[in-house]
């Protein structure tokens, strides 16, 4: 193609497909890296939650086993007391 004088200088077809190329590529590791982020986030954060949820079930039972035995205490008590068994029978069915 001939060019006339003062005007510019027609772009080089294979420079711009170099550059798209060039583009291509870098969008594709962008977004590459950003979803391999993503995927370690959430399997940190779901491990996380996993652990405070364990954590918080074995609190949990502590605190029923904890009370279980406080109640068998108590019974254990009224049934020793001056009235006996009578006294135990009568609190429990309340």
């Amino acid at each position: 193609m001939i060019r006339q004088a003062g005007s510019p200088p027609l772009p080089d077809r294979r420079a711009g497909r170099g550059l798209m190329l060039v583009f291509a590529l870098l969008a594709a590791g962008i977004v590459t890296v950003g979803y391999l982020h993503y995927r370690n986030y959430e399997r940190n954060y779901r491990s996380e939650a996993e652990n405070q949820l364990a954590a918080i079930a074995e609190l949990k039972v502590g605190e029923l086993v904890q009370y279980r035995h406080e109640r068998l205490g108590d019974t254990n008590i009224l049934q020793c007391g001056p009235k006996g068994h009578d006294a135990t029978h009568e609190e429990v069915t309340r």
